[in-house]
């Protein structure tokens, strides 16, 4: 119990009590500190043990520990004490009673399975060297998923059992942390001793869930033309939904009957038995069925889509057709050609009478004496461009509609 008076106050510790505590050491456990603590000071106090960390007792969270060697810690103050305030059992000054957990060896670890409510954890003993009523203890938990039967004392030694209250699930929480508090003397009087004792309970995952895909099925696999019966599309996996299982469990593969695919029942590998056409999309059920425990199994969805549909030679697209993307050229009104003969350089050949030119109705054509690679524009009739209207116009000369290049007359 920890209280703090104007003037004396006074600090307590309790450290994890019972016959595993023992590497757990807290000196002084009991302690004085004025109101006014400077808080950068620390206070002088040891505790001996790996791993040290307040558990209960300090929900304002008042102290922190603090690592002293490879073996010890101390507590910081991290705000002030009012000795204003009532203690818990009435009297004037704040008062704290922290619960201190150390390494692994220095608490309760059970583990225990998913149960029904009922289930007897374990037994807890107290001795009292008191006799009376003063030696006889009363225990209590502090979380409502337990429960502690009432105590049963004999020569100065008094038991309980702490049960489940209700099902504990893997799933919504793996570990408990359990506080057992036992109590003596007469509970109307404030002259009562108490002990702490912490347990951590772990909860043994049950073979309760399916297997899961890990392979991602969301998005339908696109085969190409390259691909060949026989081949391997993908390789599905897929682990047990039980995640202390994951790396334990065997998983068969199966797929429903159809005349694209197949399965590989221990791999997994989707092979194809006929090419799907361009314009197909598969979509069969695929089941990841556990060898072991309940014989669990997901059932998902694998879409697979034919291979794209082959274009023709005329339909190739080029990256680019002219090796600049822009041309110049000026030509005076009335006059039979360019006053410098527009020359488009091609990127790669292309027989010029495949060639056309758009945007200027039938005024500029591709001259027939056009190479494969320097197409030469030439007016065919002039007189259908308004010189006055248009001053500048462009044109472009393209392959098939699906590349061009842009011509500026002007």
């Amino acid at each position: 119990m920890l209280r703090l008076r104007r003037f004396v106050p006074i600090f307590a510790l309790v450290s994890q009590l019972g016959a595993i505590s023992a590497s757990l050491t807290v000196r002084p456990s009991f302690l004085l500190v004025d109101e006014d603590w400077d808080l950068s000071k620390l206070l002088p106090v040891e505790i001996c043990s790996d791993n040290v960390r307040i558990i209960a007792g300090d929900p304002g969270r008042f102290f922190t520990v603090v690592q002293l060697n490879a073996t010890c810690s101390t507590l910081r103050v991290n705000k002030n004490f009012d000795a204003d305030k009532v203690g818990t059992d009435g009297s004037p000054g704040e008062s704290f009673s922290l619960v201190l957990q150390g390494g692994r060896r220095s608490r309760a670890t059970l583990e225990i399975q998913t149960s029904p409510g009922g289930f007897a954890i374990a037994t807890l003993r107290t001795r009292d060297v008191d006799t009376g009523i003063s030696g006889m203890a009363r225990f209590s938990v502090d979380n409502d998923l337990f429960a502690v039967d009432k105590a049963k004392c004999l020569a100065k030694e008094c038991y309980t059992t702490i049960r489940l209250a209700r099902t504990l699930d893997f799933e919504t929480q793996r570990a408990h942390h359990v506080l057992v508090t036992a109590e003596d003397g007469n509970p109307h009087s404030n002259r009562t001793n108490s002990a702490i004792h912490a347990l951590t309970i772990h909860v043994i995952d049950e073979d309760d869930e399916p297997p899961i895909f890990v392979t991602d099925l969301s998005k339908p696999i696109q085969l190409s033309a390259s691909q060949a019966v026989g081949d391997v599309i993908v390789t599905l996996r897929a682990v047990d939904g039980d995640e202390v299982m994951t790396n334990k469990t065997k998983i068969r593969y199966s797929i429903e009957e159809n005349e694209y695919l197949e399965i590989e029942p221990t791999s997994g590998s989707v092979k194809l038995k006929k090419m799907p056409g361009p314009h197909i999309e598969l979509r069969v059920k695929v089941t990841a069925t556990e060898e072991s425990g309940r014989g669990m199994e997901s059932v998902d969805v694998l879409r697979v889509r034919g291979p794209p549909e082959q274009k023709t030679e005329d339909q190739v697209k080029f990256a680019e057709l002219c090796e600049s993307p822009a041309y110049s050229a000026r030509i005076k009104e009335g006059a039979s050609d360019f006053e410098e003969p527009l020359i488009v350089r091609l990127t790669s050949p292309v027989n010029p009478s495949a060639l056309r030119i758009e945007g200027a109705g039938a005024a500029f054509v591709v001259d027939p004496s056009s190479t494969s690679v320097d197409v030469r524009i030439v007016p065919s009739n002039a007189s259908l461009v308004d010189y006055e209207k248009q001053k500048t116009m462009e044109l472009f000369v393209g392959y098939v509609i699906f590349q061009s290049c842009v011509l500026h007359p002007s």
